[in-house]
């Protein structure tokens, strides 16, 4: 053997310069998501085909992945990756979310969609789906045109059978209960800080505890439950999020219409819209895990995987240029989504949030229930609110 190259093979071993791909060490990212498509995992998964790095997936059901993820955090136990939705940033520091450094974002996407994600404009995850807002569903053969306005929806009872219900959300759930707020010209938050106690929120809460009252839908039927009966045809309507569309098109096929949450009074009911985004729970990442991570991330934002969002989940893409690929489409179901997701407000994703959530949530039940009228519950809102975020930030 040439000596040369016998002393040069000495000196990459040495170094430790592998000699072939093959050599490279392969890592194994855990991946927490609570999304309920049941091919995300299989989408994700394709990452595998062209890395050295494989991937562990688990989905944790979104009641459970807050309090999941807080005692993973406790035993030092948190995954690689969280993929959730963007209210999570307000856990940062529990979850010692790391910021996303500028060169693992290689897409394009509008500034609202980056602000799901971002605090003081620093990015703290990769918003992967986009929306996440909630729609009117109802079923051509139920209801032959879709009602605009909810003086229109109420009056379309009377035209159904005895054995199917008008409508149904998940009434107890504040995210629901949001665009009633905003129909009536309310307001949630100002600048990061609680806006609960105005007319808009006594308004709004007379007016879906009436509708609840007078029989227009059954309070105690949960989400799970309204699901179900719209699936099975037993449902005119029902309120909920582009999550949902691809199951009500198997089930309805082309009688499924979709529209934008019915007006209040010719004000639009806006919905929260957010993100579903990926996460990096830790400070502490090795160079090699970052290395792995990274390219996760960028496969995340690759056209082959943003195409399929769509395609295979039926959800909305982050990418904008999918976003605008999906649009030249002018597929009514699309067109009618991206409507409604233009009429929806962003959701803010501070920790104060955590707060306002709870206390609407307190405030609303005292009302249903009787206790409070509705400007008291309201003015009970707004100073329940204040009182936690203030514990919250006086707290050692």
């Amino acid at each position: 053997m040439n000596i040369r190259f016998l002393y040069l093979l000495l000196v990459l071993y040495s170094i430790g310069v592998p000699a072939s791909a093959s050599e490279i060490e392969s890592l194994t990212l855990e991946v927490v998501h609570s999304l309920d498509h049941s091919d995300f995992p299989i989408l994700l998964s394709e990452f595998e085909n062209n890395s050295t790095h494989a991937l562990a997936i688990r989905r944790i059901d979104p009641d459970e992945l807050k309090s999941r993820l807080l005692i993973y955090a406790d035993s030092g136990e948190l995954p690689d990756v969280i993929i959730a939705p963007s209210d999570f940033l307000g856990f940062r520091h529990h979850l010692s979310l790391t910021p996303i450094e500028p060169d693992w974002i290689t897409m394009p996407m509008d500034d609202e969609l980056r602000a799901t994600s971002s605090i003081d404009d620093k990015l703290f995850g990769l918003p992967i789906l986009s929306g996440n807002h909630l729609l009117l569903y109802s079923n051509h053969d139920l209801v032959a045109t879709p009602a605009s306005s909810w003086q229109e929806l109420r009056q379309q009872r009377s035209s159904l059978s005895k054995e199917i219900a008008l409508i149904g959300w998940s009434f107890m759930e504040m995210f629901w209960f949001v665009p009633f707020v905003h129909g009536f010209g309310g307001t949630i938050t100002v600048e990061d800080k609680p806006s609960l106690n105005q007319p808009a929120m006594a308004e709004a809460l007379s007016f879906v505890w009436t509708m609840a009252q007078s029989g227009v839908l059954d309070t105690k039927c949960n989400y799970q439950c309204q699901h179900k009966m719209f699936l099975d045809r037993k449902l005119a309507y029902i309120i909920n999020g582009v999550w949902a569309y691809r199951e009500y098109k198997n089930a309805h096929g082309d009688r499924l219409r979709v529209n934008s949450i019915p007006t209040i009074n010719n004000r639009l009911s806006r919905p929260y819209f957010s993100s579903i985004v990926a996460f990096v729970p830790k400070k502490d990442v090795s160079d090699k895990e970052g290395d792995a991570i990274k390219s996760l991330f960028l496969f995340m934002q690759s056209t082959h995987f943003q195409r399929k969002i769509w395609s295979v989940l039926s959800d909305l893409p982050a990418h904008q240029h999918e976003l605008n690929f999906l649009q030249e489409l002018d597929d009514p179901d699309i067109n009618a989504i991206l409507t409604a997701l233009s009429e929806a407000v962003p959701m803010p994703t501070t920790r104060n949030m955590l707060y306002i959530w709870e206390a609407m949530s307190m405030g609303y039940r005292r009302f249903g229930g009787g206790s409070l009228n509705a400007n008291e519950a309201a003015n009970y809102m707004q100073e329940r609110a204040e009182r936690y975020i203030d514990r919250s930030q006086n707290a050692p």
